[in-house]
């Protein structure tokens, strides 16, 4: 089967070990916000929701 090339850069693979260590920076970072501001990250970072649809799951009103 022929290799297709969708143009779309993938970044490096990391290590097992690495990973990890990333997943721990991220989660440690995580505790540190406010739990407001911390919902909000992990609905655009890791949940990738746009910001209208942030904006409706947390009920906020448009402008703020």
């Amino acid at each position: 089967m022929p290799v297709v090339e969708t143009g779309i850069r993938r970044p490096p693979a990391r290590s097992t070990s690495a990973q990890g260590e990333l997943s721990s920076q991220v989660q440690s970072a995580l505790t540190r916000l406010s739990p407001e501001l911390r919902e909000a990250v992990i609905l655009r970072d890791l949940q990738q929701l746009e910001y209208g649809e942030i904006q409706r799951v947390l009920a906020i009103p448009e402008g703020l």
